[in-house]
């Protein structure tokens, strides 16, 4: 199962995103790499309409995080307030979908199911 996450993102965040995941590339591990490169090509082919998981959303929110210290440990930490902020505000709200897609799909997929086996709890232990 899949969203949009970037939907409702305009120009100006969408290149921010693609900066800071072309960035976050080689921040990472290579086992990791594919995976970003893979949501990477995503969002350069298909921009604002790029269907992601939530890996993909937990992506696109490390990079940005990882940009803005970047930002701060170049720059210092007044220079580039403001820069920071907007990118931590959007790795947030990226996280909020990605946390609402989470818990949506959990509750219209993942039946609560009986248990099939009687289950013993602390308080039903009787001793003698």
């Amino acid at each position: 199962m899949k969203t949009q996450p970037l939907k409702q993102s305009n120009r100006a965040e969408l290149a921010l995103i693609i900066d800071a995941m072309r960035r976050y590339l080689f921040l990472v591990k290579r086992s990791s790499q594919r995976i970003i490169l893979s949501d990477y090509v995503k969002i350069m082919k298909a921009g604002t309409e790029a269907e992601l998981d939530g890996m993909g959303m937990k992506h696109i929110s490390s990079a940005l995080k990882a940009k803005a210290m970047d930002l701060q440990m170049r720059y210092g930490f007044n220079s580039t307030k403001q820069e920071r902020k907007m990118m931590y505000n959007l790795a947030f709200n990226i996280e909020m979908k990605r946390i609402k897609f989470q818990q949506s799909f959990y509750l219209l997929h993942i039946k609560k199911e009986e248990p099939t086996a009687l289950t013993v709890s602390p308080s039903k232990v009787y001793s003698r």
